[in-house]
């Protein structure tokens, strides 16, 4: 009898494989993005002419690893770009493309800015241009 209760202690005390142990510590996410950016006073902006022009992944980086306060300013919205997921070109790109990069500042927390207020604004991506005087040809239109 001594035995068997010797041997149910022993198996009663080893550690159980597969069982899966709680966290010491659970992280509060949210608690660390409005703590972190005490650390420091410095602010990065990002320039761009489009919306794709921001390094996505620098801005992360510096906003939420190392809490710097940072903001990404584009020139206008993408109209003049290339669509290879849909149909959707001039002013429909540029009003996806610039809600893209709005939605993806608020994941990387950082500020989206754009010049082009509007798909009316004269800060118009008008497409590539092949040389100068066609570009200015189109900046003349606006």
């Amino acid at each position: 009898m001594n035995t068997l209760l010797s041997i149910m202690l022993v198996l009663f005390l080893l550690p159980m494989h597969g069982t899966a142990k709680a966290p010491l510590h659970q992280h509060d996410v949210d608690l660390w993005n409005v703590v972190n950016p005490l650390n420091t006073t410095v602010t990065f902006l990002n320039t761009g002419a489009h919306p794709d022009d921001e390094r996505s992944d620098l801005l992360a980086y510096l906003s939420r690893g190392l809490g710097i306060k940072t903001a990404s300013l584009i020139a206008n919205r993408g109209e003049g770009g290339q669509n290879e997921i849909g149909s959707e070109l001039g002013d429909g790109l540029g009003i996806i493309r610039s809600n893209e990069m709005i939605e993806a500042a608020g994941v990387t927390g950082v500020k989206a800015y754009h010049l082009s207020q509007t798909t009316s604004d004269p800060i118009y991506d008008f497409g590539f241009s092949k040389s100068p005087e066609e570009t200015l040809e189109k900046w003349v239109k606006i």
